[in-house]
């Protein structure tokens, strides 16, 4: 009797999970990257661009997503994006989460990136090619952190070692709001930083807050955006975006590190085939220690775009940026051309230079010829270089 009682309720149920599936529309979405680099650097002790090739390489990305949806009567809309793993590098252009839409907002629920990243608009919005893709590539001073790239913290590039296809970030949870005068806010919590996607929320495997990179808690991103339409000609956009959160002490701080504060402001306008971007950045003393001399991070950018109706793009864009006394410009030019559905060959130039301040430890020998390391010294890094990048990219 018991048995098939079992047997009706798994029938029923069964019935039940395909009915409700049969609603349920999958979509695969990818991308394909590939590249081919040549660099040209001042620096001639830089590190060579592949392991054995010193100025050029050949590189590839990919991504591929199953979008899961239904949209019932009501309008509401639920479902989930899951990263799938490549057996090339990941390009981390979207992450695994639940998402839920409806009048009255968007909810989402994983380790997508976060309101910072999603809302913002910075000079690389509208560049055509890779879209600020070159600080890969860049050959800058390992002992300087220059700032080459828009780039925050909540949502930060940190991959295990050994496995570096893991496309998930911290765990969040996201809203944003209905578009209501032509505004739009949205909010993301991140309980724990450390809580990545691609592991288990207490593996410790990789989680090592005792050592950089850095970590944060009850880390919140906002962000606010507004779109404005004067005519079938002329748009115009503008964003503001703000990260906060409490920053983990790493155990080799001799004192204490500021918490978590950026910001970045940008704004879009668009004449016809003309576009124009402009950003600032500020870190606000992010995460720095009392007792280093310079503290700030200021990022400046601007990109002009225009789109030929032969369907070629080209922009140019200049990047600069103060990372805690040193500083970093480059100007890039960049064309694309969508030759067919999907299919986009590109090329990009950029120039770079690099100037900035470093202690830098002196060799000396011993009496017994041995080398010893000696005093620190004030060491002037400054150097000039070019990257042009060919690649072609495929989406479907």
């Amino acid at each position: 009797m018991l048995l098939r009682k079992s047997i009706a309720i798994a029938s029923i149920i069964a019935l039940t999970s395909t009915a409700y599936a049969s609603d349920v529309k999958v979509k695969l979405a990818g991308k394909l990257d590939v590249q081919a680099g040549f660099s040209k650097h001042s620096d001639k002790g830089a590190a060579n661009t592949s392991i054995l090739s010193k100025n050029s390489a050949l590189s590839t990305t990919a991504n591929i997503v199953a979008d899961a949806s239904n949209t019932l009567d009501s309008g509401l809309v639920y479902g989930a994006k899951i990263n799938l793993h490549t057996s090339t590098r990941n390009n981390r252009s979207a992450s695994s989460h639940l998402y839920i839409t409806s009048a009255a907002g968007k909810f989402e629920f994983g380790s997508d990136k976060s309101v910072y990243n999603k809302m913002r608009i910075t000079s690389f919005s509208n560049a055509a090619a890779t879209g600020g893709g070159a600080d890969a590539w860049l050959k800058n001073n390992a002992d300087i952190g220059y700032s080459a790239a828009w780039s925050n913290y909540l949502d930060g590039k940190i991959r295990p070692a050994g496995n570096l296809n893991n496309a998930e970030f911290a765990r969040k949870i996201t809203y944003y709001t209905p578009t209501f005068y032509n505004f739009q806010f949205g909010i993301s919590y991140i309980p724990d930083t450390q809580n990545r996607g691609f592991r288990a929320f207490n593996d410790t495997t990789h989680a090592d807050a005792k050592t950089a990179p850095l970590y944060f808690k009850n880390g919140i991103a906002t962000g606010v955006t507004y779109n404005y339409k004067f005519n079938d000609d002329l748009t115009a956009k503008a964003a503001v975006v703000y990260e906060k959160g409490k920053t983990v002490a790493l155990a080799t701080d001799a004192s204490k590190r500021s918490n978590l504060k950026t910001y970045t402001v940008g704004t879009e306008i668009a004449y016809k085939n003309f576009s124009i971007t402009a950003a600032f950045s500020d870190y606000m003393k992010s995460a720095t220690l009392a007792s280093e001399p310079y503290k700030n991070t200021k990022t400046y950018g601007v990109t002009g775009r225009y789109n030929h109706p032969s369907k070629i793009s080209t922009s140019l864009g200049y990047y600069t940026s103060t990372a805690q006394g040193n500083k970093y410009s480059s100007v890039t030019l960049a064309t694309e051309y969508k030759i067919m559905p999907g299919l986009m060959p590109y090329a990009e130039v950029t120039f770079y230079q690099t100037k900035g301040k470093y202690n830098k430890k002196k060799k000396k020998k011993d009496s017994a010829g041995n080398n010893i390391t000696g005093t620190l010294t004030n060491s002037i890094d400054k150097h000039k270089g070019s990257l042009a990048l060919i690649g072609a990219r495929l989406e479907f």
